[in-house]
């Protein structure tokens, strides 16, 4: 009787193992669905991410950069003119020294 009694308790655990096999299965493929879904939704944000900034670099900061460089040259031009009398009068430097 010793060894029926064996023998049916081998067989339920034979049972249970093979259940908790199937639920660690189904629990790695739900983890490995659920790990490729969120690299996917990072993805998608990075690539909004990216796409927000083109956008906003090409609507807003080029123009900017572009009228602060045209300014920052045309002050460069005035500040490095000679305000002389000379020049002011239209006189050559030239023609004073002779």
């Amino acid at each position: 009787m010793e060894v029926q009694e064996l023998e049916n308790k081998i067989k339920e655990l034979e049972a249970r193992l093979s259940r908790l096999e199937k639920i660690e299965t189904r629990r790695q493929t739900t983890k490995y669905i659920k790990l490729f879904i969120k690299i996917i939704i990072l993805l998608v944000i990075l690539f909004g991410i990216w796409i927000g900034y083109n956008y906003v670099n090409e609507t807003f900061i080029k123009p900017y950069k572009e009228t602060v460089d045209e300014i920052k040259g045309t002050y460069d031009n005035v500040k490095n003119y000679d305000f002389s009398l000379e020049n002011i009068l239209g006189k050559n430097k030239d023609k004073n020294k002779e």
